[in-house]
């Protein structure tokens, strides 16, 4: 009776250890998937701070703050927080959070209730300035811009535009706002293998920032993989005279390039050598139907004399013949 009773709880408990299991695997997983996620980390160490959890959201904050992969307006909202938890816990503190607020953007806009802590952001945010490298930010600004990097640079020239109120850089700033959405169309084309389409803008952009090792690799891409294997396949065929094959590869070729006059100039020769090989067909042909026509009328000729001949042997001849004929 034991035995049995022990075989039926071992066949209950075994289910309900597993359900039990799963169930705690499953509470623990979405906790450990959003710990996993670094771009909730932000979010997070915000939502930590709102409950009194400051030592979560600081740990939570720095890790995100210090990402120089991160947007630069999310990462001065990081410092921004970080300020507000040491403004809790540890005062001294406050001031060093809110510089790095404006070295990572000097345009964070301060939204705070509390006028104290507001005034810190504001009075930190004007000693920033004053103490802004222009020279050091000029070069940085050129540096960014030389290597692609677009947004940078033209954070570079307003930061500069802040500081120096009296001179203008509204065409660096516009130069920078322009190449960037370039850069971003070319490099959508490119992204969906519109090769043809991305090439001459990716083409300007290298030549505009010749650092800039994204355009440089997918340029390259194109130059190594179309448009060179095109090339030496129509002068192969140019050099061996073969232009009706030779022609499909450079019109291919100037469909990236078409400012290309070397390409343009041998695309012409083509074409001008197929129209000659034309012309000249048409005059063989023309020859030959000459040739027929003439040969032609010789025919009737002959069949006449063949005619004249067969009645003089049939008719004319035998009437002429001699008077003893038959007389034996």
């Amino acid at each position: 009776m034991f035995k049995g009773k022990g075989i039926g709880l071992k066949r209950t408990a075994v289910p309900v250890l597993f359900l039990f299991t799963w169930f705690i695997f499953v509470s623990q997983f979405p906790l450990a998937r959003a710990q996993d996620k670094p771009g909730d980390k932000l979010k997070q160490g915000k939502e930590s701070y709102q409950t009194g959890d400051y030592e979560q959201s600081i740990n939570l904050l720095q890790d995100y703050a210090a990402d120089p992969q991160k947007p630069r307006e999310k990462r001065a909202e990081a410092y921004y927080f970080l300020a507000k938890n040491y403004y809790a816990v540890a005062p001294g503190k406050v001031n060093e959070m809110m510089l790095k607020v404006f070295a990572a953007d000097l345009f964070f806009k301060i939204e705070e209730k509390d006028v104290y802590f507001k005034k810190i952001g504001v009075d930190l945010r004007q000693a920033f300035m004053e103490k802004i490298p222009v020279d050091r930010y000029l070069k940085q600004a050129e540096r960014a811009f030389e290597k692609g990097e677009y947004d940078e640079a033209g954070y570079l020239y307003r930061v500069i535009a802040r500081k120096l109120p009296g001179k203008t850089f509204d065409q660096q700033i516009e130069k920078c706002r322009d190449a960037q959405n370039k850069k971003q169309e070319a490099l959508d084309l490119y992204q969906k293998n519109q090769l043809e389409k991305s090439y001459i803008g990716l083409k300007a952009l290298l030549e505009l920032s010749p650092a800039d090792e994204v355009i440089k690799a997918a340029v390259t891409r194109i130059d190594t993989q179309k448009i060179r294997p095109m090339i030496e396949a129509g002068d192969k065929y140019f050099n061996q005279k073969n232009y009706r094959e030779a022609l499909p590869f450079f019109e291919y070729v100037i469909s990236f390039i078409p400012a290309d006059p070397k390409i343009q100039e041998k695309i012409v020769a083509c074409r001008e050598m197929l129209e000659k090989e034309k012309s000249r067909e048409k005059t063989i042909a023309k020859e030959g139907i000459k040739k027929k026509k003439k040969k032609f009328p010789l025919l009737p000729v002959i069949l006449a004399v063949g005619a004249a001949v067969a009645i003089y042997f049939l008719f004319i001849k035998k009437k002429k013949k001699p008077a003893h004929y038959g007389q034996h």
